[in-house]
């Protein structure tokens, strides 16, 4: 999955980097629960991280997992003294049972479907595979 944080430069300019600081190490602390200790987090920049899930390590399927993270994300959170704010993600994945896609394919999907989630209004979902592709409604 490819996640990134909706609207979050309105958050520095407003309130600073540091609360900017605050909501990326939020966003980790979620992502930590949500995907548990199996899963692999990565910041890659910014406000943009990655997950790479392995489906025999977890239960429930990618778009369980990035509902609930957008769920726990959505309660307000104090990114300033006594300001609270939801936090909004668009969140891309992609999925493949094919041994031989590459990391880099997988995360380019992935991005792909993140885009085409902004695309959908933010605060979204999309999944890409190799049957819908990256512009199914």
């Amino acid at each position: 999955m490819y996640i990134d944080l909706d609207d979050f430069k309105p958050i520095n300019d407003q309130y600073g980097h540091g609360a900017g600081d605050k909501v990326l190490k939020h966003l980790a602390l979620m992502m930590r629960k949500v995907f548990g200790s199996k899963a692999l987090l990565v910041r890659l920049g910014g406000d943009e991280f990655a997950v790479l899930l392995n489906s025999a390590q977890h239960l429930a399927s990618p778009e369980f997992y990035a509902a609930a993270l957008q769920q726990m994300l959505a309660c307000p959170f104090e990114v300033a003294n006594k300001v609270f704010i939801p936090i909004h993600s668009s969140i891309g994945g992609c999925y493949s049972a094919a041994k031989e896609i590459s990391l880099d394919d997988l995360m380019h999907k992935a991005d792909i479907a993140m885009y085409q989630a902004k695309r959908q209004g933010k605060n979204q979902v999309y999944f890409f595979n190799d049957v819908n592709g990256p512009e199914a409604e």
